[in-house]
């Protein structure tokens, strides 16, 4: 009878097996949740240790599943919460401190980031390190607040940049975020991607790029704005016509890839880039100085790699070896060892930037004027406005009135303090020409009209020294057209003749007067 008694059935012993639900799963079979509430519900209220009284003031405000956490934004996170923490209980409040605001905009932050990167929401990834999340939330906000990584606008459209100027389009608008989506802009042109290619291979960026749909309300405002930059930066140019009857972001830079980056385009490029490669070679660091050799040669081993030839890293050491053709003893040395070391292009630039830096540590860069700082980059429709000193022809005004960033560009420019100093200094110079020459017209004017008298005060000139008052003014005038740095003053009388011979019978003999000095003849005229 004992044992009897101690024996169980087996449904009861098997119902002692079980282990008890979780609460949350209790209050989610109790509040009817389906699976995708679930979802959220487990993370707010098991992981994060959310009451079920907030999880159901979040539902009952349209925030009961991940997705719906989707565009989210964090200021509006904050604002709701808040909200709901001073609304009474008899309205539906409920208290969220500040701790579980911060954990609902980092959960929302990590879902619109999964979802705009085309990737699945990964709640384990989440859970390993919620705080990064936190931080993430709240420096993408301040990103988007700030907004100081902008790009600036491209340049006008010009056929010879064609490459260039394409890729500071694609990088501006990878600057620029949709209001629509969330999205850079740049998706809106974006190329199509090589066939069966791995989306993990790709970087964040590019996955935004290739996440968004191209059709849809949101691609159309998008593809409108891209238009807008399209026509601004062809408008005058000769892509005008190529874009005037479109009206689609899209499809315009679709036609002008077409036109310009088709293949008779990539095969005449990679002509061009093989022809400027054999050119090019390294000898002098003052004429031609290293920098820019390893530059160019960049450039054309990018042209390679766009039109689908690209060179192998091995080619491009030799080639990079082969073009060092500077006969100094310990340059040649250093490409000798950078040879026997050096297995990539990078690395074999950067050892030799470091040799001709102490090889050369003298050597001019470049020859001229050397461009302040402060003047790159300043170049707008077409028109450099780096040279305060330069007088701009009517073609070029013209230019940069063309648009309004170009009009204000050049009401600037005028008012800089450094334009109105070069100006000021060449009204000087001109000023200080012009009344020395009304000085020796005024002289000249009272000689003819005073009486043949020879008076104390000089006034008076005979023939000769009327003569010699007009060739002093004509030669100024010249000089002055043609910059010269001196100015001899013709000679009279028997002295001229002598220095006239002189002159004749050296060029007679075939001999050359080199002198830094110009003269001029009794007229003014350069001899």
């Amino acid at each position: 009878m004992q044992n009897q008694a101690n024996q169980q059935p087996p449904q009861a012993a098997a119902a002692a097996a079980v282990p008890p639900l979780p609460q949350w799963q209790i209050d989610a079979n109790n509040l009817g949740l389906d699976v995708e509430e679930r979802e959220l519900h487990r993370l707010l209220c098991d992981f994060h240790n959310f009451t079920r009284a907030q999880y159901v003031a979040l539902r009952e405000e349209g925030y009961g599943t991940l997705h719906e956490l989707r565009n989210w934004k964090h200021k509006d996170i904050r604002s709701l919460l808040k909200d709901l923490s001073n609304r009474p209980n008899t309205r539906g409040g409920q208290r969220f401190g500040d701790k579980r605001i911060r954990e609902v905009q980092a959960i929302a932050w990590f879902v619109n980031d999964a979802t705009s990167r085309g990737v699945p929401i990964n709640l384990a990834v989440y859970q390993h390190d919620p705080d990064v999340c936190m931080q993430n939330s709240a420096l993408a906000a301040d990103h988007v607040e700030q907004d100081t990584t902008k790009a600036g606008k491209p340049d006008k459209f010009e056929y010879a940049n064609w490459i260039t100027w394409e890729e500071s389009v694609e990088v501006y608008l990878e600057s620029v975020i949709s209001n629509a989506n969330g999205a850079p802009l740049s998706y809106v042109i974006r190329k199509d991607l090589p066939p069966n290619t791995n989306w993990n291979s790709l970087d964040e960026l590019q996955q935004r790029i290739y996440t968004p749909v191209l059709q849809g309300f949101a691609f159309n405002l998008d593809t409108k704005e891209v238009l807008t930059l399209m026509k601004e930066l062809c408008l005058g140019t000769d892509a005008e016509v190529w874009i005037k009857n479109i009206k689609c972001g899209r499809l315009a830079m679709i036609a002008l890839r077409t036109h310009y980056d088709g293949p008779d385009e990539a095969k005449k490029r990679t002509l061009e880039a093989e022809a400027k490669l054999k050119k090019l070679c390294y000898k002098y660091e003052h004429s031609f100085p290293f920098e820019k050799f390893i530059t160019r040669m960049e450039n054309c081993f990018k042209v390679f790699e766009r039109y689908n030839m690209p060179m192998y890293e091995q080619q491009k050491v030799e080639k990079l070896f082969d073009k060092c053709q500077n006969s100094h003893p310990e340059f040649k040395m250093e490409v000798a060892l950078c040879r026997s070391q050096q297995t990539t292009f990078i690395g074999a630039i950067t050892y030799l930037k470091v040799a001709v830096a102490r090889i050369f540590p003298d050597d001019k860069r470049g020859g001229g004027r050397q461009r302040q700082i402060a003047a790159v980059g300043k170049k707008i429709n077409g028109v450099d406005l780096s040279d305060f000193s330069k007088t701009y022809s009517a073609d070029e005004v013209r230019k940069l009135k063309s648009t309004k960033e170009g009009k204000d560009a050049w009401f600037a420019f005028l008012r800089d303090p450094r334009r109105k100093s070069k100006r000021k200094e060449y009204n000087k110079r001109k000023n200080s020409d012009q009344r020395k020459i009304q000085a020796l017209e005024k002289k000249l004017k009272a000689a003819e009209e005073s009486p043949n008298t020879n008076n104390d005060d000089g006034s008076n000139m005979d023939e000769s020294q009327q003569r010699m008052v007009a060739a002093t003014i004509t030669g100024v005038m010249n000089a002055s057209r043609q910059n010269a740095q001196q100015i001899q003053f013709p000679l009279n009388g028997r002295h001229a003749s002598i220095r006239s011979a002189q002159r004749s019978a050296a060029g007679s003999d075939g001999g050359s007067v080199v002198s830094g000095v110009t003269q001029f003849d009794h007229l003014g005229n350069p001899l």
